[in-house]
């Protein structure tokens, strides 16, 4: 069993091999969305989506639904059916 001081090291040790932030999203099962395009969401209703951004391997989508507000969404959860 390590001790607070070896894994304090060990994780210093890794700090410069974490991923970016903002890296591209590689391999991903989800459709490509672009924004402009009409969808529904189960819970949300019909909407247009105003802005699409990556995230580490999620793809965030931001829609503004025809009830008047926004919600920033991870693709890959939303289950968002185009229109």
């Amino acid at each position: 069993m390590m001790n607070l001081n070896a894994i304090h090291e060990q994780i210093v040790r890794n700090q410069g091999s974490r991923k970016a932030p903002y890296a591209p999203i590689k391999n991903s099962a989800e459709p490509a969305y672009r924004a402009g395009e009409r969808v529904v969401q189960n819970t949300f209703g019909y909407g247009t989506i105003t802005e699409v951004s990556s995230y580490l391997d999620d793809l965030r989508i931001t829609v503004r639904f025809d009830s008047g507000f926004s919600k920033k969404l991870v693709a890959r959860f939303a289950k968002l059916v185009r229109e």
